[in-house]
């Protein structure tokens, strides 16, 4: 129960993983993070979930509006 209240990072930088992640804890609970203060070594974070092919609302969701519900903005 309390993993699934928690947030996942989907810069996992492997397809599969994304996958997994999204099939264990649903795409309202991935967000896209930051390796800060390390190079982020994924050149373009956002292609890698747009390209699993993903419904729209779960696509939006990882890429923006997660973080934004988590940070209250």
């Amino acid at each position: 129960d309390y993993a699934r209240r928690m947030y996942y990072d989907a810069l996992v930088y492997d397809d599969l993983a994304l996958r997994y992640l999204i099939d264990l804890y649903g795409a309202e609970r991935l967000l896209v993070g930051s390796d800060y203060p390390f190079l982020i070594r994924e050149k373009a974070p956002g292609r890698r979930i747009e390209g699993l092919g993903l419904a729209a609302p779960e696509r939006e969701a990882i890429l923006r509006g997660n973080a934004t519900r988590y940070l209250k903005l």
